[in-house]
């Protein structure tokens, strides 16, 4: 067996990942851009990811882990056998790349993360010790996968900046009714940058606390607080300047 071995199993799974990504809820009476983040993804109790997403929940202790097992079959058997990684693959699939997709927004870059994570899972699962749940461990490699994407969209649209064809854009196509500060948000959110929209993710719509945070990130709690608070003022003031920008237009028109 080779590394293929988990693209493949991405690939041959891509209509079940998908399927288990959860469409946001529609808020139409959200009155703020952090209550519209929140609503931007799946969650069950404080919004965290549902069980077979990602959940936590009764995983608390390398010692009560229901991964354990298998974990240390595949720990065995690997790279000459694939049999128990095979099986953690099909069980962590659709959690990666539900996260994948709800931090990254495009279903394409969430298939190359979460191929990127079970490639990284297969180099690294023989040295993985006990220390945290395995799941923990999986977060944090998924985390880590989607900053390397967003890094190398950030280059591939600078490489496009740079050649972009001065022709006039197409026409857009006109948003749906009620869906224009969605939308408006979603890209404020992401003019942020991976520093601080990765932790904004995980605390309003992941709902993790920011112990968790710091954990999953490697950084102290202190720290997660301050980047949320950054990235909380920062996407307040510019929602706050696109209103006033558009009521400027509105105003001269009349």
């Amino acid at each position: 067996m080779t590394l293929a071995t988990a693209a493949m199993h991405v690939r041959s799974n891509r209509g079940k990942i998908r399927g288990s990504a959860h469409r946001a809820p529609d808020d139409r009476n959200a009155a703020s851009p952090l209550a519209l983040v929140r609503s931007q993804g799946p969650g069950t109790g404080r919004g965290r990811p549902g069980q077979g997403e990602g959940a936590l929940s009764g995983v608390e202790t390398p010692e009560s882990d229901p991964d354990r097992a298998l974990v240390e079959r595949a720990q065995a058997e690997l790279p000459y056998g694939t049999t128990a990684y095979n099986e953690l693959v099909r069980r962590h699939t659709a959690r990666v790349y539900g996260r994948a997709q709800r931090i990254l927004r495009s279903s394409a870059d969430a298939e190359e993360a979460t191929q990127d994570v079970f490639l990284s899972v297969f180099r690294n699962l023989p040295r993985f010790r006990f220390e945290k749940p395995f799941v923990h461990w999986l977060n944090t490699v998924t985390l880590n996968a989607c900053r390397m994407v967003l890094r190398r969209r950030a280059a591939e649209q600078r490489r496009r900046a740079a050649y972009r064809d001065q022709a006039p854009p197409p026409p857009e196509r006109p948003d749906p009714p009620d869906a224009g500060l969605r939308k408006l948000v979603t890209e404020l959110l992401d003019t942020l940058d991976p520093g601080t929209r990765v932790p904004m993710i995980m605390r309003f719509v992941e709902g993790y606390s920011f112990p968790e945070i710091a954990e999953q990130l490697e950084i102290s709690e202190s720290a997660a607080k301050m980047r949320i608070a950054r990235g909380s003022k920062k996407l307040r003031e510019l929602y706050e300047e696109r209103v006033r920008g558009e009521k400027r237009l509105v105003d001269a028109k009349d």
